[in-house]
């Protein structure tokens, strides 16, 4: 039988001593269709699964339990992408637990050093020092990351057949629905398939919706994006004044780079401020666009939108659109963001003798928070340093060219009350609900057109 070409994507790390140690036939199925599945899975489910636990639902246990894998090989990324960044042991322990959401610190830590690390190590992805409190060579991320999948549950006979189902759907209703009886028929493992497709439901990844008198299953991010922008603007393109107002929240949200904070929504509501969070669940219900939350924990939508890739595509850094956020309130954001990305680094006793002190350290604080700053080197000697090898240069030319348009909308005041004519104080909510319902079956009828 001939060998299975290698992928373009791990070629460049052929030489690398840990990717040497790998088989050939490992080296081989990097690039399987089932393993590109499960990793095109893996942060849809994470979403749902971190939503939940912020919103506080009481129910968070039973779900981190019925996506174990998911939550496994999530540790096992964060552990690879934080040791090339700092090769101390503790220090990355204790950043996974601080971003952590699905259970508590001493349980994360426990799991962490029992378990994800001796993976880790047992696959050849990194090796330690002698004592075991650093990080002496860890295995290239574009290669580590997906190695880790094919060995701990590709591999594992136990993983694929109970959760392997976790993974298969979603991915294959991710970019068009699917007739429910057609996913069933086509799982590897039957037994499980309620099961999971239960829990996927329950974390709201997939939906179940009837289109055209069948049984269809859809993902909650195919009805959030981009391609779905002209249907979404052709139902609610009407004389109703709520349907004129979530267009315009769709369009503002475009406007805004994909992503929108409630306190930014709050604007726009200037004279209904109380509606927003209901606002935002009204959206997020429909599809129109995906409830989330800032760093800080303020609801927030999110959507893809066509000319950035801000939202969905940084992958190694956490929640983007609150630098994004943050940044639309300092004037002098895009200058130092520009000096840092040029730069590759900047230092902080500088920029305070020029900028807001204030808003710098806020600019500080939220950068090491997404990732895109090395915390090691201001703690040593106040210097913003770029972390290598996490894309931080693309992502920051993203936040600058988006800030270029977004902050003259938000400083012309036409802009900033552009909601509240749509849903001034005296609106009736529950007419707000009725509509809402009438939007959600008009939007799934019209996708009935094409299948």
């Amino acid at each position: 039988m001939p060998k299975s070409p290698i992928s373009d994507r791990v070629k460049p790390y052929l030489d690398d001593p840990l990717v040497t140690k790998i088989q050939d036939r490992d080296l081989a199925q990097l690039d399987s269709p089932l393993l590109n599945e499960i990793i095109a899975s893996v942060d849809l489910n994470l979403r749902g699964l971190k939503d939940v636990y912020d919103d506080g639902n009481t129910n968070s246990a039973r779900h981190c339990g019925r996506f174990s894998s998911t939550i496994m090989i999530s540790r096992g990324w964060e552990f690879l992408d934080h040791a090339h960044s700092t090769t101390n042991v503790d220090i990355i322990v204790d950043r996974i637990c601080k971003n952590s959401t699905t259970t508590s610190t001493p349980g994360i830590y426990k799991n962490v050093k029992e378990k994800v690390l001796p993976r880790l190590i047992s696959d050849g992805s990194l090796e330690l020092s002698d004592d075991g409190r650093f990080v002496k060579r860890v295995m290239p991320y574009p290669v580590s990351s997906k190695y880790h999948v094919l060995k701990h549950v590709l591999q594992n006979r136990v993983l694929i057949t109970q959760q392997i189902n976790q993974f298969t759907i979603p991915s294959r209703v991710q970019f068009f629905p699917q007739v429910t009886d057609s996913l069933l028929d086509r799982s590897k493992q039957k037994q499980f398939f309620t099961r999971d497709y239960d829990a996927l439901v329950s974390v709201d990844v997939i939906r179940p919706r009837v289109i055209n008198n069948r049984d269809y299953t859809l993902a909650k991010a195919y009805l959030c994006d981009d391609k779905q922008l002209f249907r979404w603007q052709s139902v609610l393109e009407t004389s109703d004044p709520i349907r004129l107002g979530f267009k315009e929240l769709l369009e503002a949200q475009g406007e805004y780079g994909g992503f929108i904070s409630q306190s930014e929504i709050v604007q726009m509501l200037s004279t209904n401020p109380r509606i927003a969070s209901r606002l935002i669940r009204h959206a997020d219900q429909m599809g129109l666009a995906e409830q989330t939350h800032t760093l800080y924990f303020e609801d927030a939508l999110s959507r893809q939108i066509s000319g950035t890739k801000l939202v969905l595509n940084f992958h190694q850094l956490k929640n983007v659109g609150t630098l994004l956020t943050l940044c639309r309130s300092m004037p002098d954001a895009v200058k130092i963001l520009k000096s840092l990305r040029v730069n590759n680094e900047v230092n902080e006793i500088d920029l305070l003798s020029e900028f807001n002190p204030i808003d710098v350290g806020k600019l500080r604080n939220t950068l090491i928070d997404v990732g895109c700053v090395s915390k090691e080197n201001w703690d040593k000697d106040e210097i913003w340093t770029i972390v290598p090898n996490k894309e931080v240069e693309d992502c920051l030319l993203e936040i600058e060219t988006l800030l270029a348009k977004s902050r003259r909308i938000t400083e012309d005041e036409s802009n900033i009350n552009r909601l509240s004519d749509y849903f001034p104080k005296d609106v009736d909510e529950d007419r707000i609900r009725r509509e809402v319902e009438k939007i959600d079956k008009e939007f799934i009828d019209d996708i009935g057109h094409d299948l």
